[in-house]
């Protein structure tokens, strides 16, 4: 997910990644961060913008549990081929869109 990959995101960009409401998002980032898992960065060049980080603590919990997604995600596509789950992707992509049109 977005924290994972990218050290430098905002709520807002996280929300918008995630496909949720940015007041949905602040509530479940509000309990991670009172969990010590994720903490609020202030930007240096925008004080009204806060970056989201994963604690360092944290790393190795969420690398098992990316390992575990990940052989997971390989047992779920077991007997399906790259090029099936290429196709699949582009129609949930094509749908979605025109969800979001619809809206």
């Amino acid at each position: 997910m977005g924290l994972l990959i990218n050290d430098n995101i905002t709520q807002k960009d996280l929300a918008e990644k995630l496909s949720v409401r940015p007041a949905t998002l602040s509530v479940a980032i509000s309990k991670l961060e009172n969990r010590g898992i994720v903490q609020r960065v202030p930007s240096n060049s925008d004080k009204r913008v806060n970056y989201l980080r994963l604690t360092p603590d944290n790393d190795n919990n969420f690398s098992a549990v990316h390992k575990l997604l990940n052989n997971l995600e390989q047992e779920v596509c077991s007997g399906i081929s790259a090029s099936e789950i290429k196709t699949t992707k582009k129609v949930l992509g094509l749908i979605a869109d025109n969800l979001i049109k619809l809206n």
